[in-house]
């Protein structure tokens, strides 16, 4: 079956290449001269188009096959049927949000647009305090940004900004739930990988230090 980057090709090169037919059939009936000479370069110049139009094709079709990580892959082969958020939350599910992460990073990487990370922690996680930081985090954000329910940690996904530019939602999400603490990252200066993005090795820590303490107790 013909996939539909090959029929983009087939369609870039048909103006072309029956151009430079037509071009080749009246130089080769006209002889020498300088007619035969302009047509002759006239199809020279259609067959540098194709070549010219092949190539950017090629490259598109690569860039749509490279836009999905590994990862990303397999956790959509794992399972299509997982709910993409929390139900309880409201918050995109952690499968979910870290793999439109991924695609985020990617995006950042290839075209170099800024990318930065929030982490929400709460010290004290009482039941109000945690509902309270996942509401803030779901409705104050931009229609591209996008939050995920991390278990201890809520992360957020904010494309096109950058670390400077994140402060604002940094300082609104403290005004709304205070005591909360929140780090922000930016990419690729702070890391180019989701885990460095959302300082995983930071809150892991912190989350096996607490289970000790309260095993000790």
């Amino acid at each position: 079956m013909t996939q539909p980057e090959d029929r983009l090709v087939m369609i870039g090169l048909a103006p072309v290449v029956t151009l430079g037919i037509v071009a080749l059939a009246v130089t080769s009936a006209l002889g020498s001269g300088i007619l035969a000479f302009a047509l002759g370069s006239l199809a020279l110049a259609c067959a540098a188009v194709a070549a010219w139009r092949v190539t950017v094709i090629e490259r598109a079709r690569n860039a749509m096959q490279t836009e999905q990580t590994p990862a990303q892959v397999a956790f959509v082969r794992a399972d299509r049927r997982r709910p993409t958020f929390d139900r309880d939350t409201g918050l995109l599910a952690e499968w979910y949000f870290r793999q439109r992460f991924e695609e985020e990073i990617a995006r950042a990487k290839r075209y170099g647009h800024a990318l930065a990370a929030l982490t929400i922690g709460i010290p004290a996680p009482t039941a109000d305090a945690v509902e309270t930081a996942r509401l803030a985090a779901r409705a104050y954000l931009r229609q591209v940004d996008f939050a995920g329910d991390l278990g201890s940690v809520i992360g957020i996904c904010l494309p096109d900004t950058s670390r400077a530019q994140s402060q604002v939602v940094v300082e609104r999400l403290k005004e709304l739930v205070p005591g909360i603490t929140i780090t922000a990252r930016e990419y690729p200066a702070d890391g180019e990988t989701l885990s460095a993005m959302l300082n995983e090795q930071s809150w892991h820590t912190t989350r096996e230090s607490e289970q000790h303490a309260e095993g000790a107790a």
